[in-house]
């Protein structure tokens, strides 16, 4: 019979191995970054906390904003004692339960502290600001390996899909491409155990016809020499061996009538 399975070639089977090979490979990869890149998050956010818990170390921008602060009270400023304009709400906003001109001169003390804290501990804000860029760029990273492993879940269904209906209607229980190659090896090696069986009945068929025939042949020259067929026919065997003791009897009563005549 056809090889049923002449669609699923080795080929087909080593596309789909590597394939899925490349995915798992990607997979573990990515989980290795992964956990890699949490690790090293953990150690910046753990130095973070340390660098803080050691000394207050203001940040860039924590300067920024009490500039930004102090700027906003030299314009209300200004503004009511240069320009002669009423700031009005602005002023009560900036300064609260205060006088303008002494909230602001609060911001521009807060605001020169802020920058001689920074000055006196120039390492420590460095290392913070260079800590803190670390622990950005791990969070960003952690979220580009997330959406890499989602990417290859989707593609790794979708192959698998593809794999399944290679075997549809064919196999029940589909296993991986390496499995499934040594399962068809199996069922090639029984289709060629039945042609082979096929092929020596069909042999056992001829040889037994073969023998019928032989029989027929021999039991009608025994009826010719006058021998009597058995009620149950007989087997070859048995039938040479009749014919080679009447052929014995016959050669030995041809040389004794040879004799007599001669004497």
């Amino acid at each position: 019979s056809d090889y049923p399975f002449k669609n699923r070639s080795p080929h087909v089977l080593d596309s789909f191995e590597k394939k899925f090979d490349e995915l798992e490979e990607q997979a573990r990869e990515t989980l290795r970054r992964q956990a890699e890149a949490k690790q090293e998050l953990g150690q910046h956010e753990e130095s973070l906390k340390t660098l803080l818990r050691s000394s207050e170390v203001p940040s860039l921008e924590e300067l920024q904003a009490a500039r930004d602060h102090r700027e906003q009270g030299w314009k209300l400023i200004r503004g009511k004692y240069v320009d002669g304009a009423d700031p009005g709400a602005a002023a009560t906003q900036y300064a609260g339960s205060k006088d303008l001109p002494g909230a602001y001169e609060q911001a521009v003390l807060a605001a020169d502290d802020v920058g001689d804290r920074l000055r006196l501990d120039a390492q420590r804000v460095q290392e913070r600001a260079s800590l803190e860029t670390q622990i950005q760029a791990r969070h960003e990273l952690l979220s580009v390996l997330d959406g890499k492993l989602s990417e290859l879940a989707t593609a790794r269904a979708q192959l698998e899909n593809a794999w399944q209906a290679v075997w549809k209607g064919i196999a029940g229980k589909v296993g991986t491409p390496k499995e499934m190659k040594e399962w068809l090896q199996r069922v090639e090696q029984l289709l060629q155990k039945a042609g082979q069986l096929d092929r020596a009945r069909a042999e056992v068929r001829s040889l037994e016809a073969t023998q019928t025939s032989h029989i027929k042949v021999l039991t009608a020259e025994l009826e010719k020499l006058g021998q009597q067929q058995e009620p149950k026919a007989e087997e070859l065997e048995s039938l040479l061996a009749r014919c080679e003791q009447l052929a014995s009897q016959q050669e030995t009563a041809t040389r004794r009538q040879g004799e007599f005549k001669a004497s």
